[in-house]
């Protein structure tokens, strides 16, 4: 079967997968079982409820009573247990438990025995899978139906559209150890895939793949996943190779030399790739850190420090290698030397070890002693946060602090953005911390090895976050440069304006501000709300769009008119904010600009015919006008950057769409919840996804993530001021002798006062003009006399659109594309 994630085959392409679409498919079966003690006695219903745990000897127990039935199950109830009998044979090759499960499913789904003359199906008897001559038998089943032609579809291609999900804990085979060891291995492995993500995140943002905005915005969505990941409660390591003792772990007893061996453990504890949960103590020592402090909330005992670069905290790359293969090779030469000890149940840190057992937890303390000073300084750091005692809020993003909570907050970033704060505020350490912490350590440490594989200094990160911090303030501080806005904007910039002092203002630099996750949080959240309130203050005025809809008219009007680039990326880039059915008017361009601005009422002129669309004042705004926040808002936008500054990283149906997620998984994902997507699709694999797509949004020449709105509105100001200023110094002889009947008394034309209104103004009374001219002349006369382009020709000296021609032609002058584009990202 292939494994390949673009076209998933019958079974999911990893561990993690693999069970959950087993645990999946057997709770189906069961419930389906089940469902005929329900049948058999309706009175009882309260007084024995529907058993939800069954051991395999009690699933084939319920098949046999069913196959007596005579009733053949369902179909959907058949590709549920074909996926149990696959899945598991994928699982184990524990046979006790697994041929008894296929005897269950012979005995429902028996083979039909067809001839000529009954062309209905005979159930055949089958013989009993409990002989000794069919201890393989398992096996042998799964791989025939693994081969069936109707088995070859993705396992979400089997489930009913129509299911109903029982709002109770999900059935189980009880007293299934294989399974539970599967669950635990499962999720170590896909913990240890998104570390392993992680890592290549930062490379790639090292080797200037990735900005670090966009490494940021992914790691905090690995952050998320984790979060949300499901793992088993009974979590326990007692088959690992290591176990909990002290401070660093220690050699699970019984282990030998033939064990390690089997685990590869010298091969694959040396490898570059994050192998401490299976192979290591990454699960041990960090719960020996972290419990105390989450319990009592006292800071660790570690010695402050002077501030230094990040990297010096660090080992390099070869140290690192070194100190792994010592710790194999002190690991192998003790279980060689001293024999496993039969020792009965786990160690405690109660129970004194024996000389040559204090050895090996000495191995181990030593081996990750440099690593848990490391994790110290980050918890210490951490706990130290502004945000540290903020209340807690909830994972679930229609509970997340509404936007005016948020407004209210001195802080740029919120709780759950923040790296790692959210799970050290919580009540007791749990798998998920765990992994969120060496999260964040290994991120810092393939930072500087990958730096130190490239032969380049380390980036500072903190200080690349404290420079965005500064280009945004003073991009804030040349918009407001002799200008006066509109209460909503004001508020809006004021709003930014102070979240970037406060941020700036803390001048920390430890181990935990400088790591490259934190400061690419801080950027991805300064990226976010710069872009948010960017795109809201582009409708001041409406500023933006009367400049495009000039720009498009100048266009058509105008033989051989020059491009503009910086106008011409703009109108490309907000084609479907602008204009109606995005599509550029080639005439009426007076009404194409009131559509935009709001016109709903239309003036038909008897003369002329001619049809003008203008605002209605007394009209009341629909109500999907009044839940749009603004024409250009990130809200109407699909960006990554709508899925973590509205969501929190809890993706909606449609960035799951951009993620490849298949329509009928995002169908079952409507009726129960999101975090379904992972039982087709690993959370390692949806990042990767992801990044493509980050990749992709940070392209192009005006990427709209990069664009800096506050210096697209104040060029589209100066064009406008740049029009009323002009039209105020020509006055009436700006205009046609003859304006059109719809505009008669020539005080319309006389502009008194320099502001954007007037500009707006002008920019209006002109496309009319124009209208009035492309559309026949005054009385309509001129339709029938002259060709197209001796009407453009006339267009090239009517005053007004000379005016406007060359102001905008002044105004953009000298100005490149990159001016208008962010240069920290």
């Amino acid at each position: 079967m292939s494994s390949s994630t673009d076209s998933p085959g019958p079974l999911p392409p990893t561990l993690f997968s693999i069970y959950r679409t087993y645990k999946r498919e057997t709770s189906t079966v069961i419930r389906w079982l089940t469902s005929f003690d329900k049948t058999a006695d309706n009175s009882k219903d309260d007084e024995n409820p529907i058993l939800r745990e069954l051991t395999v000897r009690q699933i084939a127990d319920r098949a046999r009573k069913a196959a007596r039935m005579g009733t053949r199950p369902p179909k959907d109830i058949e590709a549920a247990f074909k996926m149990v009998i696959v899945n598991r044979s994928r699982l184990t090759k524990h046979y006790e438990s697994s041929t008894t499960l296929a005897e269950a499913y012979r005995l429902l789904f028996p083979k039909l025995k067809r001839n000529k003359e009954n062309a209905k199906g005979i159930p055949k008897e089958q013989p009993s899978l409990s002989s000794k001559n069919s201890t393989n038998s398992f096996e042998t089943l799964a791989e025939l139906i693994e081969i069936e032609e109707e088995f070859d579809v993705p396992a979400f291609e089997l489930w009913r559209e129509d299911e109903t999900i029982p709002n109770v804990k999900p059935s189980a085979i009880k007293e299934d150890a294989i399974g539970d060891f599967m669950a635990q291995q499962a999720w170590m492995m896909e913990s240890q895939a998104i570390i392993e993500t992680t890592k290549s995140i930062w490379k790639s943002f090292v080797t200037g793949d990735l900005t670090l905005s966009a490494a940021g915005w992914l790691t905090n969505m690995a952050q998320h996943f984790v979060r949300c990941t499901d793992y088993p409660m009974d979590l326990t390591f007692s088959k690992a190779l290591f176990c909990d003792y002290k401070t660093g772990g220690t050699l699970r007893s019984g282990v030998t030399l033939e064990e390690l061996g089997t685990s590869d453990f010298g091969k694959i504890a040396t490898d570059s790739s994050f192998v401490e949960l299976s192979h290591g103590c990454g699960m041990n020592w960090p719960f020996a850190l972290l419990g105390p402090f989450l319990e009592t909330k006292q800071l660790p005992d570690l010695p402050e420090e002077k501030p230094r670069r990040f990297e010096t905290y660090f080992r390099s790359a070869s140290e690192e290698q070194v100190a792994k293969e010592s710790f194999v090779q002190s690991v192998t030469d003790w279980v060689a030397y001293n024999p496993s000890e039969p020792i009965v149940g786990d160690i405690s840190n109660d129970v004194p070890l024996s000389d040559t057992r204090k050895e090996v937890a000495t191995i181990c303390e030593n081996h990750y002693s440099h690593d848990r000073i490391l994790h110290t300084s980050l918890v210490k750091s951490a706990s130290r946060h502004p945000l540290y005692e903020v209340d807690e809020p909830q994972l679930c993003p229609f509970e997340l602090d509404d936007s005016e909570r948020f407004f209210d907050s001195k802080h740029i970033q919120r709780v759950l953005d923040v790296s790692l704060l959210w799970e050290l505020k919580r009540k007791g350490v749990n798998p998920a911390t765990i992994v969120t912490a060496h999260m964040l350590l290994e991120s810092g440490r393939s930072f500087v090895h990958e730096f130190e594989k490239i032969g380049k200094t380390p980036l500072n990160c903190r200080i690349i976050v404290l420079r965005r911090a500064n280009e945004v303030l003073n991009a804030i501080n040349d918009l407001n440069r002799g200008r006066a806005f509109q209460g909503l904007t004001v508020k809006l910039l004021e709003t930014l304006n102070d979240k970037l002092h406060v941020f700036i203002s803390d001048k920390t630099f430890d181990l935990y501000s400088q790591s490259p996750w934190v400061a690419g949080s801080q950027m991805s959240d300064i990226s976010d709300l710069s872009l948010f309130i960017g795109l809201e203050i582009l409708s001041e005025g409406d500023c933006l769009g009367a400049v495009i809809h000039l720009y498009n008219m100048l266009q058509q009007i105008l033989n051989e008119y020059a491009e503009i680039p910086i106008l011409e990326h703009l109108k490309t880039l907000f084609r479907s904010n602008i204009f109606a059915c995005n599509q550029e008017p080639r005439r009426t361009f007076g009404n194409t600009f009131e559509l935009f601005r709001g016109g709903a009422k239309t003036y038909k002129d008897p003369k002329t015919d001619i049809r003008i669309i203008y605002q209605d004042k007394r009209r009341k705004a629909s109500r999907r006008e009044e839940e749009i926040i603004s024409k250009f808002s990130l809200a109407r936008i699909s960006l990554a950057a709508h899925e973590s500054y509205f969501n929190a990283y809890a993706l909606r149906i449609e960035f799951m769409d951009r993620l490849g997620v298949d329509p009928k998984v995002l169908r079952r994902c409507v009726k129960t919840r999101s975090k379904d997507v992972f039982d087709n699709y690993p959370p390692s694999d949806l990042v990767q996804r992801a990044r493509e797509i980050l990749r992709s949004e940070y392209d192009g020449t005006l990427a709209l993530t990069r664009l800096n709105c506050f210096a697209v509105l104040r060029l589209c100001q100066d064009i406008l001021l740049g029009i009323a200023a002009r039209f105020k110094a020509l006055g009436t002889a700006a205009w046609p002798l003859e304006p059109p009947p719809e505009i008669s008394k020539l005080e319309l034309f006389d502009i008194k006062e320099v502001n954007i209104q007037n500009g707006l103004y002008c920019i209006y009374l002109t496309m009319r003009c124009v209208d009035g001219g492309w559309d026949g002349g005054i009385d309509g006369s001129l339709k029938n006399q002259f060709s197209l382009k001796q009407i453009k020709d006339a267009m090239l000296d009517l005053p007004p659109v000379v005016v406007m021609r060359d102001v905008v032609a002044e105004v953009c002058e000298s100005k490149n594309v990159e001016d208008f584009l962010w240069k920290i990202v």
